[in-house]
């Protein structure tokens, strides 16, 4: 754990805690839900809002100065019901008894939010995507492909709209890193 970083109450942190890396100055905050059965890398100040939950069984990693809003969903594994036509589709439905165990199909793919991206309230982030530098992602998008950097992207599923502008403090920042 970096320092000066802020957990609030109510935060749980389930099966394997120690597989949780939180940079320097970052803030989880009140009932934030972690399930935790792969790596998640926090960066540097990183805000992640109330009662927003994190899947890993596969890895997550969350970059620097990046915005985790109120209830926002991230899975690196997800539960699909498919059938042999429909194994591209990205399906998102909980564990059914009813369901025959040859149509059932779990997904476990790493998930990447890079710096300064912002998730918005109850956004859905799904197995294998990877959200770019400086993204923004709309309230209740579900995200189910790659996003772009600096891109803003609305909708079920997600889609980019409109390129975001880039504020001058962080166009410095990439000139320093090409």
């Amino acid at each position: 754990m970096g320092k000066g970083v802020q957990i609030d109450s109510k935060v749980v942190i389930r099966h394997q805690p120690e597989m949780v890396e939180i940079g320097d100055f970052s803030t989880i905050y009140s009932n934030v839900h972690f399930e935790v059965h792969g790596p998640i890398k926090i960066g540097k100040y990183v805000d992640i809002s109330p009662y927003a939950y994190i899947q890993s069984a596969a890895e997550v990693i969350i970059g620097d100065f990046a915005c985790i809003g109120n209830g926002v969903k991230i899975y690196a594994e997800t539960n699909t019901y498919k059938t042999p036509d429909q194994r591209e589709k990205k399906i998102l439905l909980s564990f059914s008894c009813s369901t025959p165990p040859e149509l059932f199909y779990i997904e476990k793919k790493p998930v990447i939010i890079e710096d300064n991206a912002y998730l918005g309230t109850n956004s859905v982030v799904l197995p294998g995507v990877r959200i770019g530098r400086g993204a923004i992602v709309g309230a209740g998008a579900v995200v189910t492909k790659d996003i772009p950097p600096h891109m803003i992207a609305v909708g079920v599923p997600a889609r980019p709209v409109k390129k975001r502008p880039i504020p001058e403090s962080e166009k410095e920042v990439l000139k320093e890193e090409i």
